[in-house]
């Protein structure tokens, strides 16, 4: 562990107080956060192996660049992941670049444990258990006024939903 904020203040999804939240690094290099209850010493090692379910699931619509690497790092970090596609083919694509992705930085044991965290879909109902849900659409105006069109129609209200924003150039 390299750094930790003790936190005092409740907010939505955390509303038991304090917590930790711990910056970790991985023998690689890899800098990540970790929620916890418990405090740690700085420069105390950490088996991430224990931390690596989280309660929370996470959407990601759109499986282009970004909606691959967002899926890839969510599974890869422990968050059971559905990543909507928008065809039956595209499903096979993007399974295989995830899996590619993360067999650069894990074992072929980690890969297999994290790709079962995954799910890909072509149907927005997939989507209704996830407790964060990411938008990651082509930049193309037309798909991303459909999406949020449909949205109402999937999503639960507790939903915390990002939309990652549209810059045209």
């Amino acid at each position: 562990m390299i750094g930790y904020t003790e936190v005092f203040i409740p907010s939505t999804g955390n509303e038991k107080v304090p917590y930790f939240v711990n910056l970790l690094e991985d023998s690689k290099g890899h800098k990540i956060f970790q929620k916890s209850f418990q405090k740690y010493d700085l420069e105390k090692v950490i088996d991430l192996k224990e931390y690596t379910v989280h309660d929370q699931h996470v959407g990601v619509v759109g499986s282009g660049l970004m909606g691959i690497q967002l899926a890839a790092y969510m599974i890869q970090y422990g968050f059971p992941t559905v990543l909507k596609t928008r065809s039956e083919d595209s499903k096979n694509v993007a399974y295989a670049k995830i899996q590619k992705n993360i067999s650069k930085r894990m074992s072929e044991e980690e890969v297999q444990k994290s790709l079962r965290r995954l799910t890909i879909s072509t149907d927005y109902s997939d989507l209704v258990n996830c407790d964060l849900i990411i938008e990651a659409i082509a930049e193309d105006i037309i798909l991303k006024r459909r999406f949020s069109r449909s949205f109402p129609g999937f999503a639960n209200p507790q939903q915390f939903f990002r939309q990652i924003p549209l810059r045209f150039q």
